[in-house]
């Protein structure tokens, strides 16, 4: 028999992850029916990451509920505040919460109190970690550091030498070619440029690239002497790295993760300039720890029957689990 008859749980749910699936277990093992709160895409969307549009969010809450055979016992309504449905009498008995989300219970039954409704017991479910011990979070999986199960990727070996048996996969573009002058379009996400010839195509286009990956080299002959000769602004924050042709190093790998990480935090652009080697492979670090829907431009110089020009690619999570894989063959 359950503890309780009614109760809620309520959240974003974007990129339904590990950490909702506990919440909404320990919520149906509790009660004999569910609540489940959902934020409105104007409520989800106050962050500076946006989350995906309710449809869809509501969509991965009803096949968890499907494939476990919960449907029957949940009811699943739109929320547009931390109150939901409980600023109102109800037979809501409890709140399931994590430590993330408690204080807002806790708000929500001094406001309850103060206007003489029953206040709501609260139940605290523990928050499911990531490899690094921090919290597994929409925002994290947003902002590209882990993935829905809590993978950390910069706490992976993810350099090394590129083994021939990866060469002609690498040879094939990861997103579409555009034309250099014709086909670039200002963005709202963050933009990142990869080589010499499309960090100046984008800053010339009027596209400052919030990451610009570049080494004066162009199809390995020296073109430029100086960063200033690619128009980057001074006010650009410099890296300096070694990364020697056809193979990826630590150091190469985690300053893009801090770089990108910085980007939260900081208003900064940020130029990372290879002194030593190349800088072709650090487009798949860069996808791997960009945020999702950052928009990622590299050259692609002729080869087989691919012309030559410049792949845009957008940040996804199914291309980073591709790359987290690739990166895992290197050796």
């Amino acid at each position: 028999m359950s503890k309780f008859k009614l109760v809620t749980a309520g959240g974003t749910f974007d990129r339904f992850h590990k950490g909702h699936r506990k919440l909404l277990q320990t919520a149906f093992k509790t009660s004999d029916k569910v609540i489940v709160g959902i934020t409105s895409n104007e409520f989800a969307n106050s962050k500076i990451l946006k989350a995906l549009p309710l449809i869809l969010r509501k969509q991965e809450v009803q096949d968890f509920l499907f494939k476990h055979k919960l449907t029957k016992r949940a009811e699943i309504v739109e929320i547009s505040d931390m109150f939901g449905t409980l600023n109102k009498p109800t037979q809501i008995e409890a709140m399931i919460v994590t430590s993330e989300t408690k204080p807002n219970a806790l708000k929500v039954n001094n406001w309850r109190q103060a206007n003489n409704l029953p206040i709501l017991q609260i139940e605290e479910t523990e928050l499911e970690l990531a490899q690094d011990g921090q919290p597994i979070s929409s925002t994290r999986i947003r902002r590209g550091e882990i993935n829905r199960e809590g993978v950390v990727w910069s706490r992976h070996k993810i350099w090394g030498k590129l083994p021939k048996s990866l060469r002609p996969t690498l040879r094939q573009p990861l997103g579409p070619i555009i034309n250099l002058t014709k086909d670039l379009v200002l963005s709202e996400n963050l933009v990142f440029s990869v080589g010499d010839v499309s960090t100046v195509a984008l800053i010339e286009a009027g596209i400052q690239p919030n990451i610009a990956v570049v080494d004066l080299f162009v199809q390995r002959k020296r073109r430029y002497n100086s960063l200033a000769e690619l128009n980057i602004e001074s006010s650009f924050k410099t890296y300096e790295i070694s990364n020697p042709r056809g193979e990826l190093t630590k150091e190469s790998v985690l300053t893009i993760a801090k770089t990108i990480q910085q980007l939260h935090t900081r208003s900064s652009n940020y130029v990372i300039h290879v002194v030593d080697g190349e800088e072709d492979l650090l487009t798949l670090p860069i996808i791997l720890f960009a945020p999702l829907g950052s928009i990622v431009y590299y050259g692609q110089p002729p080869m087989d029957s691919n012309p030559s020009g410049m792949v845009v690619v957008k940040t996804t999570e199914d291309l980073k689990e591709k790359i987290f894989r690739l990166l895992h063959r290197f050796e």
